[in-house]
């Protein structure tokens, strides 16, 4: 999380991959209570650090905020050994994309999630970095 005069100026979520299954256990349950299909389309998984969300509160946009929370989400995998940080980029969103490709992060594949086509985008991590 960032802030910026206690005033919370944008927020980071990751987890590790191999976590997916388990925090997807919630939702689907709910969705059975509710007779709705449980099938939850995969976002990730392994050993990775996802990155499931990068949000910033507009009136800070521009001050490299996002940047901030997504290199210590690097530095966070990088410290705990876990190899690669990956996260999904909504195709219909070019310049987050190209904010992704700057800090390092390359298209490894193209999946579908709730309907949508989205990049999934992964960075190596290495100790020199």
């Amino acid at each position: 999380m960032a802030e910026s005069d206690a005033t919370i100026a944008g927020i980071l979520i990751a987890y590790h991959g191999e976590q997916a299954a388990l925090l997807d256990e919630p939702i689907k349950a709910w969705l059975r209570t509710k007779g709705q299909p449980d099938e939850l389309d995969v976002e990730t998984e392994g050993d990775v650090l996802y990155i499931d969300s990068v949000a910033v509160d507009a009136t800070f946009g521009g001050r490299g905020i996002g940047t901030s929370l997504i290199q210590q989400a690097i530095a966070h995998a990088r410290a705990t050994n876990i190899p690669r940080v990956t996260l999904n980029v909504d195709q219909t969103n070019p310049a987050a994309g190209r904010l992704y490709e700057r800090l390092g992060f390359i298209k490894e594949k193209e999946i579908e999630i709730s309907g949508g086509r989205f990049d999934y985008m992964t960075l190596t991590v290495s100790e020199d970095v």
